[in-house]
């Protein structure tokens, strides 16, 4: 297959070859036989290795950049090759100089190494950025609150820090305040940020207080005159805000009124017991995130720190390649939540690429594994409307099912699964996987023969004695690939169905560093 794909916009995805009704027919007739009398036992085999034997020819697998604009989503146990066909395809997207986001809830260090030599061998290692908890003073400072439309966007990204197994009233409540804060932070000019969002939560009567005076120098209200040294003497921040709400309703609202503060203040006077209800547990997650390290590097505000800081829209700009690690094994949360806000900026970069690009965009790549962690709205977004602002999308998970399970629905994972054109198996005892694999390919026959034999006898003929053997080829309907092989594939063997309509079985190598010549001095 590999001599009638150009190379040139084509992507190595291995060796093997396309999967006919010819090795169907094979595998039928093996599975009948005792394997071990035909290729002798293996003691530390893991997976049925004559599986990729019976292909025609094993050569180049060449994948269609073409075809990978339909998004790829990619399926198989642990440790059976998600990972080490994602070294493959980023390496080769590097050298094509395309920019990639790489989202990895484990941080794997392979793939973190993959992408910094690869940059370093071009000749660009500032092109390769890093962002992991663990490793705070090698990664960069992202701000993922920067990129948005509305405020309620943000707002959103917030509280994918509550846990949603908790009261859907109290995330809504939180929702609502935080929306308020942000509109509120707007019209003072502050960049909204983590630390500040936590700051003004602890400090909501000052976040009035300097609303409320900034509307008042927009409307030329003269209130240095009448409450300025009430202000001034005053040290109680609750005090102040009050002041301030009292003048503003006073001889403000009644001409110039203004909803951000009115709801502000609906929520801060009238409704403090529900905006402290509401926040408890927003506040317990929220602290994680603007604590220590993680305060900086999601937060960026400290001038003297020699970090750069980038948001997702500059990352994209600048062509860089970012790996991105979460570190959920510390916190399976507090990872889950940063990784939806990282896709929520994205998402809001490719809907302003889309409405306001000049329809030539560079290619991004967004390498999401684990998936199952971090399902969201803005991820389902991306796979099903991000083509047209050239997003490309490369998901991984290890079963169909973890999707389903998450999202909580079959109809909500089809929303993923049913935009993805391309789908490429591992090793994978999932039922709903396996059907995922042979579902856009029609069946096909298979050939067997069937023997019968019979005796008869009859006590009025001396030679009544009688017997007969037959055969007959027979047919039946069958998998083009048989779904229980896919529980039965070594290490770094796939199956997949790709944009083309074909089946391809195929397998990946391993990338490592050259080795140097024998005497050589480099």
């Amino acid at each position: 297959m590999s001599n009638k794909i150009d190379r040139k916009n084509s992507l190595f995805l291995g060796w093997g070859g396309v999967w006919t009704q010819t090795q169907t027919q094979l595998v039928y007739d093996l599975i009948k036989r005792d394997m071990v009398s035909i290729i002798g036992k293996r003691e530390n085999a893991k997976g049925s290795g004559f599986i990729h034997g019976v292909l025609e020819k094993d050569e180049e697998i060449r994948f269609p950049l073409d075809w990978a604009n339909g998004h790829t989503l990619i399926a198989g146990a642990s440790g059976s090759g998600k990972t080490r066909l994602f070294d493959l395809i980023l390496k080769q997207l590097i050298l094509r100089n395309e920019c990639c986001i790489f989202l990895d809830p484990k941080g794997d260090s392979d793939i973190r190494k993959i992408a910094k030599d690869t940059c370093a061998m071009m000749g660009e290692p500032d092109r390769y950025l890093m962002w992991h908890p663990a490793h705070p003073r090698d990664s960069i400072r992202l701000n993922p609150l920067k990129n948005f439309y509305r405020s309620s966007e943000l707002a959103a990204r917030i509280v994918a820090l509550i846990p949603e197994d908790g009261d859907s009233f109290y995330r809504d409540i939180a929702n609502t305040v935080l929306q308020y804060m942000i509109d509120a932070m707007h019209m003072i000019n502050e960049q909204v940020t983590l630390v500040k969002v936590r700051y003004y939560y602890e400090h909501f009567g000052e976040l009035v207080e300097k609303s409320i005076l900034s509307w008042f120098d927009a409307c030329k209200v003269d209130w240095r005159t009448v409450i300025f040294q009430r202000l001034h003497s005053s040290k109680d921040e609750e005090t102040k805000a009050m002041i301030c709400a009292d003048f503003y309703k006073s001889k403000v609202a009644i001409k110039n009124p203004n909803p951000v503060i009115d709801s502000l203040l609906s929520m801060y006077i009238d409704k403090r017991r529900i905006l402290e209800q509401s926040t408890a547990n927003l506040m317990a997650n929220l602290s994680k995130v603007t604590n220590g390290a993680l305060a900086e590097m999601l937060s960026p505000s400290d001038p003297n720190d020699t970090r750069p800081s980038y948001d997702m829209a500059t990352v994209l700009s600048t062509n860089k390649i970012f790996v991105i690690g979460t570190d959920s094994q510390s916190d399976r949360l507090v990872s889950s939540a940063i990784g939806k806000m990282i896709l929520a900026d994205a998402t809001a970069v490719s809907a302003a690429r889309y409405n306001y690009g000049d329809g030539d965009c560079p290619m991004i790549n967004i390498f999401v594994d684990e998936a199952s962690e971090m399902l969201c709205t803005p991820l389902i977004q991306l796979v099903n409307k991000s083509r047209g602002s050239n997003f490309r999308l490369w998901i991984a998970t290890q079963t169909i099912s973890d999707l389903v399970a998450e999202l909580g629905s079959e109809a909500k994972a089809d929303q993923i699964i049913a935009s993805t054109n391309n789908f490429i198996s591992f090793r994978c005892a999932d039922e709903p996987t396996q059907d995922r694999v042979v579902a856009k390919t029609p069946q096909t026959r298979v050939r067997y023969v069937m023997r019968t034999q019979g005796f008869n006898s009859s006590n009025e003929e001396l030679d009544g004695l009688g017997a007969n053997i037959g055969e007959r080829l027979m047919e039946e309907d069958a998998d083009l690939f048989a779904k229980e092989l896919m529980g039965q594939l070594p290490d770094l063997e796939y199956v997949a169905s790709f944009s083309g309509g074909k089946l391809v079985k195929g397998r990946i190598p391993i990338i490592s560093e050259p080795k140097h010549m024998e005497g050589s001095n480099g």
